[in-house]
Formats: C-alpha cells, sequence, structure tokens
C-alpha cells in the first residue's frame, strides 16, 4: 500500500495541478524511463499567476527547497511510496546557472516569468516497507547515477530527498551521502564519525534514521563504498607499473 500521494502526472495524465494562492502549479511529464532499481522522470514544472504572496511564496518553496543532500540549480530528490522509493533533481530552462537554493522568491520569480523548472525525478523501487536492501551496492549505485545527473548541470541546486514519513529512509540515504562526500574530499584513510554524524543531522530534524537495522545498514554501505573504492585504486596501481 502506498504512504504518500503521487505529486507526479502519470503519463495517461500528462499534465497535474496544484492551486495555490500565488497561482496554479501544474506539473507535465515529459519522459519517463524504467531502470533495474529506479524509475527515471523527467517533469516540468510552471505556475500561472504573475502574482506573488507570501503565502505562495512559502507554499512553492516547499516543492524544490533542499532537505537531504544539498547543493544548487537541480533539485534531486528521494521518495518514498510503500515498498517503492525516489528521488527528484530540477533545472532552470532559462537560468541553468542560478541556483535553487538561493531563495524561495529566486525560484517563483522565475516559474512566474514562464521560464519554469525542470525536474529529474528519480524513484527508487528497491527499498522494502521495513527493513533496508539486502545488498547495499543498489543504493551505492543510485546515489552515483544521481551524483552524475547532478553534476552534468551547471550551477546544479538542491538535492531534495524524502520518503513516507521523511525520516528513517530519509535520514539513512542523507548519512550514506554525507559520509561519502566526505570520504570523496578527504581520502579514503579519513576517519569518519557515524554516530556524530547521525547526531548533527538529527539534530535538524528529530528521528532522523529510525531504526538499529538502519544504523547498521549505514555502516554496511559505507564499509562497502570504501572497499570498492580502495580495490578500484589497487587496480589502477597494478595498471600503472604494468603500462610503465
Amino acid at each position: 500500500m502506498n504512504k504518500c500521494i503521487r505529486y507526479w502526472p502519470t503519463a495517461e495524465e500528462g499534465t497535474r495541478e496544484f492551486p495555490s494562492y500565488g497561482g496554479t502549479i501544474r506539473v507535465r511529464l515529459l519522459s519517463e524511463r524504467d531502470s533495474v532499481n529506479y524509475t527515471l522522470r523527467e517533469l516540468y514544472m510552471t505556475r500561472d499567476s504573475p502574482i506573488l504572496t507570501k503565502a505562495s511564496e512559502h507554499q512553492f518553496s516547499c516543492l524544490p527547497k533542499s532537505t537531504t543532500c544539498t547543493y544548487s540549480s537541480p533539485t534531486l530528490s528521494y521518495s518514498h511510496c510503500g515498498e517503492n522509493s525516489s528521488v527528484l533533481s530540477s533545472s532552470h530552462h532559462m537560468d541553468t546557472s542560478s541556483s535553487v537554493s538561493k531563495s524561495p522568491e529566486r525560484i517563483s520569480d522565475q516559474v512566474h516569468s514562464g521560464n519554469g523548472l525542470t525536474v529529474y525525478h528519480y524513484h527508487f523501487t528497491v527499498w522494502p516497507d521495513h527493513g533496508t536492501p539486502s545488498d547495499p551496492s543498489c543504493v551505492l549505485d543510485f546515489m552515483h547515477d544521481i551524483s552524475a545527473r547532478h553534476d552534468s548541470i551547471p550551477g546544479s541546486g538542491p538535492i531534495v530527498v524524502h520518503c513516507s514519513a521523511g525520516i528513517g529512509r530519509t535520514g539513512a540515504f542523507i548519512v550514506i551521502d554525507m559520509l561519502i562526500n566526505y570520504i570523496k574530499t578527504m581520502g579514503l584513510n579519513c576517519d569518519i564519525d557515524i554516530s556524530r554524524t547521525i547526531q548533527a543531522v538529527r539534530e535538524q530534524r528529530s528521528g532522523m534514521v529510525q531504526t538499529e537495522t538502519q544504523y547498521r545498514f549505514i555502516y554496511k554501505a559505507v564499509q562497502q563504498y570504501v572497499n570498492t573504492m580502495s580495490k578500484r585504486i589497487q587496480m589502477d596501481n597494478v595498471s600503472s607499473v604494468s603500462n610503465y
């Protein structure tokens, strides 16, 4: 049973409308592609009225503003529905150098001007409703694909992550992403503190990473990432010696 409302249109619907004080927000499905562990949808968002109110600014900012992993013109988001999960990424059509994370007013102004937002929605489908994936590879591969998309868009903006309750799977996903990014920056031999990282995330939102199973899964995912990168470096070194 799905636990979240489907806010994106199906291929049959084409477009979904969301009334708001600042004008109707329209979400149009441009394309949809299924991969092994997720579905990627390309969506296009526009808003009718050029009149902004404080209420409408707040209401719209809830859609592309950041939560999980935060960056700048695209908005990637990870969501969960029942036994499925998903991720969104968006970019400005006209001004790809501008940043979604700058302000709600900036986002609203661009949508009002008719430029709209292109959103890449990554819907993860193999995270069970209870427990975690048996192998963290699917999540690590998922993160890699999202990161590649994000890096390919100039001035990329915040990544938005969500699940049914917005704390369990979302928290695990965010913490894994934070730790991997730290390792990428500091190197494989750096010291990491998973417990402290989770605590830091919980200070931003209570209850992030809900279960012991999710807690253990974070350790497994980070360990697998480190092992994979270590083997890759060893293979590169062997190749370099052979070529020499």
